[in-house]
């Protein structure tokens, strides 16, 4: 995760907790993972004033041209820092989430959605 500052320059990067070195291929400018070599990591940062909350995979990499399987798009892990990049906490949800969530701050009330689930909109009480 790179933290840009209001003129576009990097000020924090964030790496880990895996710290894999991703593997690529290049084909005419364009960059693609090496499928089973690579990890998927972050997805959708929600913030507020003092913290970034990054959903986490960690798993390696499929092949986006497949069908990768419901249980291979939903992800369990939230990851909070500061906005210096200093990790706070992190959260293992009892139900795995898609790629997006959203978090109603004043309730601490995290929403996601599962489509392995009878009911595809999932809450979870942080707090």
């Amino acid at each position: 995760i790179q933290i840009l500052d209001s003129s576009f320059k990097e000020t924090v990067t964030i790496k880990g907790p895996d710290f894999f070195i991703p593997a690529y291929l290049e084909d005419d400018g364009d960059l693609s993972p090496i499928i089973d070599k690579t990890k998927e990591a972050y997805f959708s940062i929600q913030s507020n004033a003092s913290e970034l909350w990054v959903l986490y995979d960690g798993r390696l990499s499929f092949d986006s041209t497949k069908d990768p399987g419901p249980e291979n798009v939903h992800m369990n892990k939230i990851f909070v820092f500061d906005w210096d990049g200093n990790f706070l906490r992190s959260y293992k949800l009892d139900i795995p989430i898609l790629g997006r969530f959203t978090v109603d701050w004043k309730s601490m009330t995290l929403w996601g959605f599962n489509t392995m689930e009878e009911s595809s909109l999932v809450r979870f009480e942080l707090f």
